[in-house]
């Protein structure tokens, strides 16, 4: 799917992408090292990409009846490369950007913290 490239790294990248008239997010890994399947499967997930550790989290979200991005897509090639294509959330807040806000006090961002941490 052709798409804005949103960010990315060496190895992977997330690109903004339109399906029926609808925002999605594509996320590409061009590899999976090693090192990402073993911490994988260390972290209870299996020797998994990125891409299907995410899918897995996101599933569990959705069982446990806590919102977050709609899942649409997500696999690996024979060659070693996956994806995870998930829907936009509208309205949502970039956790990270939250946390950075200038406004925020020390106290209000720990708070933030541990809120999004019960849920």
């Amino acid at each position: 799917l052709p798409g804005e490239v949103v960010c990315g790294h060496a190895d992977r990248h997330v690109c903004r992408v339109e399906l029926k008239g609808r925002a999605a997010f594509l996320k590409r890994e061009h590899v999976v090292p090693v090192r990402v399947r073993v911490r994988n499967k260390f972290a209870g997930f299996g020797p998994v990409s990125r891409s299907e550790r995410e899918a897995a989290a996101l599933k569990r979200l959705e069982a446990a009846g806590l919102p977050g991005p709609q899942w649409l897509a997500y696999g690996e090639d024979g060659r070693g490369r996956a994806f995870l294509l998930v829907h936009e959330l509208a309205d949502s807040a970039d956790l990270r950007a939250a946390l950075r806000d200038a406004t925020l006090t020390p106290a209000d961002r720990r708070l933030l913290a541990e809120k999004v941490g019960r849920a």
